[in-house]
């Protein structure tokens, strides 16, 4: 679907459509809370508005350690908006870059949530370092294996 003005755009983690205004009509109007960018790549909210991260965080327990998700503490990863502890996802995310709940895949974070305030940061992660092949051992078959 388009328009003169941008297109909609499905995202399809919120499993809704999203317009995306066109460059020239985003650089003319004022910049909102209320009006989130989407990126039409990936088609997921380049920022997600507070209320997002808030319904993300809010009365949620992490699921790797089962503890409460608590609003500073929080880290809601990009994308799938699923929350965990930050110290849990990053630990999470030195060894895999997808979701533990829904696979996607995903290289950043959002932080430091300030619902009050209406603040967040995000962290986008180091590229995780190549796997080296395991050497393979070759050995004498025991003599338990050859029974």
């Amino acid at each position: 679907m388009a328009s003169s003005d941008g297109e909609f755009v499905w995202l399809p983690s919120m499993k809704v459509w999203a317009f995306s205004p066109s460059a020239a009509a985003a650089a003319s109007a004022p910049s909102s809370s209320h009006n989130p960018k989407v990126s039409p790549v990936r088609g997921e909210l380049v920022d997600p508005p507070i209320e997002r991260l808030e319904e993300a965080i809010r009365e949620k327990s992490c699921p790797i350690c089962l503890g409460r998700v608590e609003e500073r503490r929080a880290a809601v990863v990009r994308g799938c908006l699923h929350a965990f502890c930050v110290g849990c996802i990053r630990r999470w995310s030195e060894f895999r870059r997808s979701c533990p709940l829904c696979n996607r895949e995903f290289d950043r974070w959002f932080r430091d949530i300030k619902v009050s305030e209406h603040v967040f940061e995000e962290e986008k992660l180091p590229a995780l370092p190549e796997k080296k092949d395991k050497a393979v051992v070759r050995g004498e078959r025991s003599e338990i294996a050859s029974r």
